[in-house]
């Protein structure tokens, strides 16, 4: 987070589990960080967080019930956004199905993980792939796991 605070001038942060949105409000103090302890999906929900996988504290997965929010990305009614990146352990269909209207409107960069953690939720890599090309997204890189898309035009 603090390199993107660096680089943007607004960023939107999402850490639904309690101990790490702890460490992230000690760690990124930033002025123009704002950190939200929910998670993102496809529509307003109050959902559980789920065992870490191989004792990662950043693997926890969401399910159906419990009290974490979950927020879309359109309901931060945006000014701007020029890059989404989504690393939510499987939910990235979701989220991004929560910023249709975002997406459409500003053609951000989107960069999500696909590391087979959606197939959890009955989604595949390859659903996900899908959805962005009929956005009109294209695959222009991959930095250590994490998958870069463009709007092409």
């Amino acid at each position: 987070m603090k390199q993107y605070a660096e680089l943007f001038e607004t960023v939107y942060t999402f850490e639904p589990v309690p101990e790490l949105f702890y460490c992230l409000n000690r760690n990124v103090t930033n002025d123009n960080v704002f950190k939200f302890q929910a998670c993102l999906g496809n529509k307003h929900d109050q959902v559980g967080i789920g065992n870490k996988i191989d004792n990662n504290a950043g693997s926890a997965n969401v399910f159906s019930s419990g009290v974490t929010p979950t927020l879309t990305i359109d309901d931060l009614g945006l000014q701007n956004c020029d890059l989404i990146h989504l690393d939510i352990e499987g939910f990235e269909f979701f989220a991004l199905n929560g910023g249709g209207n975002t997406i459409n409107k500003f053609k951000p960069v989107i960069v999500i993980e696909t590391a087979g953690h959606c197939s959890r939720y009955g989604i595949t890599e390859e659903q996900i792939l899908l959805a962005l090309n009929e956005l009109g997204y294209k695959q222009v890189g991959n930095v250590q796991g994490d998958n870069i898309f463009i709007y092409s035009t």
